[in-house]
Parts: structure tokens; C-alpha cells; sequence
């Protein structure tokens, strides 16, 4: 049974060098103790524009500046533990100014170790070697297919 709803938004987001940013998660909670890598982006934020709220996370998370371009997908998925239901909208954003700010404040944010800048084959087996543990697996689920279907297309679309 669903007890809450979340509406996220996360970005493939790409500098000019075609390379896309991911956070390295670690966390020891309810969801077990694990690293994995995912995609920026968070929670949006009652009354909140979804690409006003991907910008505000862009901003928090990695200190960049951008735009949205387009909605890939949409993907919903189920947080067992604690009986939360997702529908996150990932975006193709463009990264255009790093300020060199983070604000790290949320409680997701405290769990990002490091944002890395990677190719698309990188973050690819980055996904694909990541450990088995129940939250990087379903992290893995909904972004590694994501990053697949669309690494030979983004060079055309920026």
C-alpha cells in the first residue's frame, strides 16, 4: 500500500564537452547501507514549475547554471521501506554557467559524496558495476536504460 506520493525531477545534465554530471550517494538508513550513482534532481515543491524545481536542484546540487531542453521519460517506482511512491520526469538539461556554489542543505543533498563529470559510456559502466544493494539496484533500474537508449542521440539535440 502507498502511503505517500512523490513528485521528483531529475536532469541528464550535459556541458558543452558532452559530458553528464552524476552524484556518488552513499547512505546507511532505512533503505541499507549503500553507495550508487545517480542522476541530479529531488523533490518538487508544492505549487513548484517541474523545470523550476530542475533548475533549484541543478543549482543545489552541483553549483551550475542551465536550462531544460526537453522531457525524456517519465518513470515511476516504489521505495518499499517506506512505502513511497515516485513519478520522477527526467530532463535533457544543458549546462551552461558553474557558479562554484552548492547549497547541500536538503536531506537527500547530504548524501551526495562527489559529482562526477563523465561520457555517457562511462556513467553507462558506472551503473552496470555499481554493488547489489537494494537502493542502487533500483536507482540502476530506472536510469542505466535512460542513459542507453539516449547517449547516441544527445550529441544531435544540444
Amino acid at each position: 500500500m502507498v502511503t505517500r506520493l512523490r513528485q521528483t525531477v531529475r536532469g541528464v545534465c550535459i556541458r558543452e564537452d558532452y559530458k553528464i554530471a552524476l552524484n556518488l550517494v552513499s547512505r546507511d538508513d532505512i533503505f541499507g547501507k549503500a553507495s550508487y550513482y545517480e542522476l541530479p534532481g529531488g523533490g518538487v515543491q508544492d505549487g513548484e514549475d517541474v523545470s523550476k524545481a530542475l533548475e533549484r536542484e541543478i543549482r543545489e546540487e552541483l553549483g551550475w547554471r542551465g536550462s531544460s531542453i526537453r522531457c525524456l521519460c517519465e518513470i515511476w517506482d516504489f521505495y518499499y521501506p517506506i512505502r513511497q511512491e515516485n513519478h520522477t520526469q527526467y530532463y535533457l538539461f544543458r549546462l551552461t554557467e558553474d557558479t562554484g556554489v552548492k547549497n547541500l542543505d536538503s536531506m537527500g543533498d547530504l548524501l551526495i559524496d562527489k559529482t562526477l563529470f563523465v561520457t555517457f559510456d562511462e556513467a553507462i559502466d558506472l551503473y552496470e558495476n555499481q554493488p547489489d544493494t537494494a537502493i542502487g539496484n533500483l536507482v540502476r533500474n530506472r536510469e542505466l536504460q535512460l542513459l542507453k537508449a539516449f547517449k547516441d542521440y544527445s550529441k544531435y539535440r544540444l
